[in-house]
């Protein structure tokens, strides 16, 4: 019984990592995680970057209030990484869930 359980414990993080991008090369996504949490100082979790039809949707976790030179910042590395992107980047607050502030991608 403890061999099973240990086989399912590895086969659910074998899927974890793969689904999360650990298996391949780095998407889009992966990349904008990077160097947004490097742009933030740490202090940015990008959890979701998604291209549909053309437009950009970033969405960056935070835990304060996000100024505007804060917001120019994560658009400079949104548009060095997709520089014909479209869209729209979110700044939501980690406990309430409300967005902060929105940037527009132009």
């Amino acid at each position: 019984m403890k061999n099973k359980i240990s086989l399912l414990f590895a086969v659910l993080s074998l899927i974890g990592l793969i689904a999360c991008g650990g298996g391949g090369e780095s998407s889009l996504q992966d990349k904008l995680a990077q160097e947004l949490k490097a742009a933030g100082d740490g202090k940015w979790e990008c959890y979701e970057a998604v291209e549909h039809e053309g437009t950009l949707s970033v969405k960056i976790e935070v835990d304060y209030v996000v100024n505007l030179q804060e917001g120019k910042k994560a658009l400079d590395v949104v548009k060095k990484l997709a520089p014909q992107a479209k869209g729209m980047i979110d700044f939501t607050n980690a406990q309430t869930g409300m967005v902060v502030r929105k940037v527009p991608i132009e």
